[in-house]
């Protein structure tokens, strides 16, 4: 592998020596509880019955440097993905910087992985390489339908105001997370003096490209399931689900009172780190 890493060619190489049916991505900056893979043979099961193009997202809570080293220290614990889960859905960011609903971790049949293609290798470094994937894996297995706001690439950090693509991919992602089958992200420094994480502008043009080409054909109907229904509403609905009461646990939409009134320290590195891609968010 020449020049800037490409997660896409590793992941592909991987997917190539891999013999069984399934393909689950998992990063090594990732930690899971102990029962994960037991779920993942579970939901197998269940794409199993549903069809070949059938795929799964296992969202990742990104805990801050302080609880990643807190927790590296003594060791990390199953009971700690379900307090760390309730602190953030109670609205705090002390623990979790934010939710990544639509990640990399992704379970899809490895005949269908391929017949769509893989992972594209256009992308080098860091970013939008998964969202790629998701995006036509979506094409193949679209379960809600595709709005006009489709092609928006509009950033927040809470799930419930999403616009765009990543609202449409978070009804793959999301069940998970109320079903407690999701990874903690451990902090670690991402130096933007290295090509792998200035390259992020790159891969948005062309992960753009590949959504605006897409609205030139239509996609298939059959797999739509009805119940869903609009996109707040869903979430809401998983809420009451898993008794969730929504005064109480609003960390999906905003942060609590406690929170938004008090500032958390923040190093100069990540002042400057966060200016930098400010300015090339509006290059």
């Amino acid at each position: 592998m020449r020049g800037i890493y490409s997660a896409s060619e590793a992941r592909n190489y991987g997917s190539k020596i891999a013999r069984g049916k399934y393909l689950l991505f998992f990063d090594v900056d990732l930690v899971a509880r102990s029962d994960f893979l037991d779920r993942v043979l579970e939901d197998i099961k269940t794409l199993e019955s549903q069809a070949k193009e059938a795929f799964s997202i296992y969202p990742c809570l990104y805990l801050s440097e302080a609880k990643t080293k807190e927790i590296e220290k003594r060791g990390f614990r199953d009971s700690d993905f379900r307090d760390i889960k309730l602190r953030y859905l109670e609205g705090f960011n002390d623990e979790v910087l934010y939710l990544a609903v639509n990640t990399s971790t992704i379970l899809v049949q490895r005949e269908h992985f391929f017949n769509i293609g893989g992972y594209s290798e256009v992308f080098r470094g860091h970013g939008y390489e998964d969202f790629e994937l998701i995006h036509r894996l979506y094409l193949n297995y679209p379960i809600v339908k595709r709005g006009i706001d489709y092609i928006i690439d509009f950033k927040t950090p809470f799930p419930y105001c999403y616009r765009g693509f990543r609202k449409y991919f978070a009804y793959y992602a999301l069940p998970n997370f109320f079903e407690d089958k999701f990874t903690l992200h451990l902090w670690h420094d991402r130096p933007l003096t290295k090509k792998y994480y200035r390259n992020r502008e790159n891969n948005l043009v062309y992960f753009l490209e590949y959504l605006n080409s897409s609205l030139e054909f239509d996609i298939r109907d059959d797999f739509l399931d009805k119940s869903l229904g609009d996109y707040n509403k869903f979430i809401d609905t998983l809420m009451e689900k898993y008794g969730f009461e929504s005064a109480k646990y609003c960390g999906l939409r905003e942060l609590n009172s406690y929170s938004k009134n008090s500032k958390p320290k923040v190093s100069l590195k990540r002042k400057i780190r966060r200016k930098f891609l400010n300015l090339l968010d509006r290059i």
